[in-house]
């Protein structure tokens, strides 16, 4: 079972890779971030691959697609602040990077499992007391919500 985590040198990515291979005793990770993650603490084996790559690149995408996955978790981004204060870097790496990996997945392995997670910018502003719910119409407003809404819909 080969599983890659992407934006694995994240808070996130970290404890991922942390509970996937306390619970998985037969996973292999790839871990992969624009610099190069660690295996999290505890774990450096012969299970664990870090990859430095930039997802923006094609040729980086489809060298680190190589492996026959289980499943891809795809944490990377830049978030709000971030991408609302340099466009072209959010639409690089918040859209580009998710639809160059989701297509070279839908080319060469289909039917892997791919894990996304979303944020509540798709949704906009709510009113206080509003929950959120599945039923809540996405109204991003702001750049960092609609490429997380584009993704979503795209990864459909």
């Amino acid at each position: 079972m080969s599983i890659l985590i992407t934006g694995a040198a994240g808070f996130l990515g970290q404890e991922l890779s942390a509970a996937l291979l306390e619970a998985e005793p037969e996973a292999h990770l790839i871990l992969t971030d624009i610099v190069e993650p660690k295996a999290p603490a505890g774990h450096e084996s012969a299970r664990v691959k870090c990859v430095k790559a930039d997802l923006g690149s094609p040729d980086a995408v489809e060298t680190l697609l190589s492996t026959k996955l289980s499943c891809c978790y795809l944490l990377h981004g830049i978030m709000s602040g971030g991408a609302e204060a340099n466009l072209d870097l959010g639409l690089k790496v918040n859209l580009d990077s998710f639809r160059t990996v989701l297509d070279h997945l839908r080319k060469t392995q289909q039917g892997v499992k791919v894990v996304f997670p979303s944020s509540l910018a798709v949704y906009g502003p709510s009113p206080a007391g509003q929950t959120t719910s599945e039923q809540t119409v996405p109204m991003p407003q702001n750049s960092y919500g609609a490429e997380k809404l584009i993704v979503e819909t795209y990864a459909l």
